[in-house]
């Protein structure tokens, strides 16, 4: 037996409920693209750290991706026995001045009276190699120590890792040291992204670029100053202040033809597509406003033969 009933009725394309189904698609496609690049980023994931904060040290075995050579991992073992939240060792290193370290005072601009223990610190990191400073130093602190113990600090060699996003050179004051100019290193702490530790450097390693927008993976090993007052984009701030020799980094190899692939990138791309699903959307909606939509009327199957019934009376007739 042949059924003549209708099908399923096809999806109309080109109605709004269609359409809305379409944006919400792409726009879900974008924030998950957002989301994946997001995820990429290791500052976003540093509340598992903070986690395990109250234990302040990571494991021997887990040492951070830019310590490599041997003086490098010596210095991270350092870190990793030292990483606790305790006060630093009376003794300082050698050739620093104790009692000019009286003369900083926290949460203020540099002032004159404290030239000579700037300095101090300032030529003993100029007579001193890189690799006797990191064997000294006490290990890793976070921003939030020296923030919060300023003065237990000054004067001690503490490393900090991070990522530098400015590096421009200053001219110095008159010195008895000889000491011309340094550098100004912005570095942005791994354990609080958010802020700024300030770090004046003798000298950078070969290659290092300067500059406002940077954004160079390093670890810093120098002597901790001051809380400096400084005036920032709205109002006043404070940073921690390190003197420091030079700061570890390695060049990144040159990668031919790159293919850019940051957030903005991203982001120019989520928008574009939702740019381009708008306007189709929005000119199907012109077309087909205004003209209704006819219905079709379905096909007479027995079209046929009706016809073929009303013609046999007649030719009987005309027989």
């Amino acid at each position: 037996m042949i059924s003549f009933q209708d099908g399923p009725r096809p999806r109309n394309y080109l109605s709004r409920r269609e359409q809305h189904r379409l944006l919400f698609l792409v726009l879900a496609l974008g924030l998950a693209v957002i989301l994946m690049c997001e995820a990429r980023k290791p500052e976003n994931w540093q509340w598992l750290n903070d986690l395990d904060a109250d234990k302040g040290r990571r494991a021997v075995g887990m040492l951070p991706d830019d310590v490599e050579d041997a003086a490098d991992v010596e210095a991270a073992s350092v870190e990793a026995a030292n990483g606790k939240d305790e006060p630093p060792s009376e003794q300082l290193f050698p050739g620093v001045e104790k009692g000019l370290l009286k003369t900083i005072r926290d949460n203020t601009r540099f002032r004159n009276e404290e030239d000579a223990a700037w300095f101090n610190l300032l030529g003993v990191l100029r007579r001193s190699d890189e690799a006797e400073l990191r064997r000294a130093s006490i290990g890793r602190v976070s921003w939030l120590q020296l923030k919060e113990q300023s003065n237990e600090y000054r004067g001690e060699l503490v490393t900090m890792l991070g990522t530098i996003r400015r590096a421009h050179r200053v001219d110095a004051v008159k010195n008895d040291q000889g000491i011309d100019g340094y550098y100004q290193v912005w570095l942005q702490p791994d354990d609080n992204p958010k802020r700024q530790i300030v770090i004046y450097c003798l000298k950078l390693p070969q290659g290092f670029p300067t500059g406002m927008e940077l954004a160079e993976r390093a670890r810093a090993t120098g002597f901790y100053f001051k809380r400096w007052l400084y005036k920032g984009q709205k109002d006043l701030e404070t940073a921690p202040v390190l003197l420091a020799k030079t700061v570890g980094w390695k060049e990144k190899p040159p990668v031919a033809n790159e293919v850019p692939t940051g957030l903005d990138s991203i982001y120019f791309l989520v928008a574009a597509a939702a740019a381009l699903s708008l306007l189709a959307i929005g000119y199907i909606l012109y077309c087909t406003r205004g003209r209704p939509r006819k219905e079709e009327s379905p096909v007479d199957l027995n079209h046929k033969i009706k016809l073929k019934l009303e013609e046999e009376p007649d030719k009987k007739r005309e027989k």
